[in-house]
């Protein structure tokens, strides 16, 4: 069940379904109106919300600005192989605002939803950095047909890894159709609010 919740504002909230799911490992949880969703990773809500004039976080404000999406506030994806993570993403035609760099803490890149959302790929260095036990990477995923496109024939997607079979350690095998892959953990704003300090 999630635990933080975050709202990103987007220009097409199916395309950004698409590209959190596709490309992230994020679950649709609803999609009750064309301008909004809401989607879970771990312990990670995700609302998506489109500017429009029907309410909600898209909502214009009482002196008619309009919410946008990009910005640099962001949440932050933890990731086992970051260098490897980042190759398969660039492959499958994400965009990065930047290229890997150093903290103090672990490895960081900015990667753009299709709005220009930034979504922070973290890798640990230092174990108190480190979420849990378990970290994640990307792997390929062939895309819905009606959603290639101009892109790449194969997204990417992050997933655990920990043992071999990306599984914790003693717990029981589950085959490879039932295992359920996505129980990721994801740093939020409100947990680190600056890159700077890692």
């Amino acid at each position: 069940m999630a635990t933080v919740s975050v709202r990103y504002i987007v220009d097409d909230v199916d395309t950004a379904i698409a590209f959190y799911r596709e490309q992230l490992g994020f679950n649709e949880v609803m999609h009750p109106a064309p301008t909004f969703a809401m989607l879970t990773r771990g312990d990670l809500r995700l609302a998506l919300s489109a500017p429009s004039g029907a309410g909600g976080g898209g909502q214009a404000m009482p002196d008619g600005s309009r919410p946008a999406p990009g910005g640099w506030n962001r949440v932050m994806l933890e990731v086992d192989d970051l260098d490897g993570a980042v190759d398969r993403l660039r492959k499958s035609g994400a965009r990065f605002r930047n290229d890997i760099v150093t903290g103090f803490g672990g490895k960081q890149i900015l990667l753009e939803d299709p709005a220009g959302n930034p979504i922070e790929l973290f890798e640990p260095t230092r174990p108190e950095a480190r979420l849990s036990a378990r970290g994640f990477t990307a792997v390929s995923r062939p895309l819905p047909a009606a959603r290639r496109g101009n892109r790449a024939e194969t997204a990417r997607r992050i997933e655990p890894m920990g043992t071999p079979e990306g599984r914790r350690p003693g717990a029981r095998q589950q085959s490879s159709e039932t295992a359920d892959p996505l129980t990721a953990r994801a740093c939020s704003p409100s947990q680190h609010s600056s890159v700077g300090s890692w």
